[in-house]
């Protein structure tokens, strides 16, 4: 079950190690394993709790390799797929933006 929205107040973006971050930024997140490949997702919202704390909602990127069937040859490198799978994490778990090309 997810976790529930945070309770606060919705703004457009946040600061952290003197980035800004915004709606709509692509990031890069460490994982809860140091030594495998950072996540990407998509920060959806932000959310200040009444404590000051500062909250995501980020809709998270695949690899193949992390889907169902794995990865195959016609897979790029560095191939991404959307998904509909969305969290809230703390901004101090960003590493920084990334960018995200898309296909039509």
């Amino acid at each position: 079950m997810a976790a529930p929205a945070p309770k606060g107040k919705k703004v457009d973006s946040c600061v952290f190690n003197g980035e800004k971050f915004a709606v709509d930024d692509t990031v890069t997140l460490r994982p809860p394993n140091s030594s495998g490949p950072p996540f990407v997702g998509k920060i959806s919202e932000i959310v200040k709790e009444p404590n000051g704390e500062e909250q995501c909602h980020v809709s998270w990127f695949y690899r193949p390799e992390e889907a169902r069937g794995g990865r195959k040859a016609f897979h790029g490198d560095k191939e991404l797929f959307t998904s509909d799978h969305y969290d809230w994490v703390a901004k101090s778990s960003i590493n920084g933006h990334c960018s995200v090309g898309r296909r039509h």
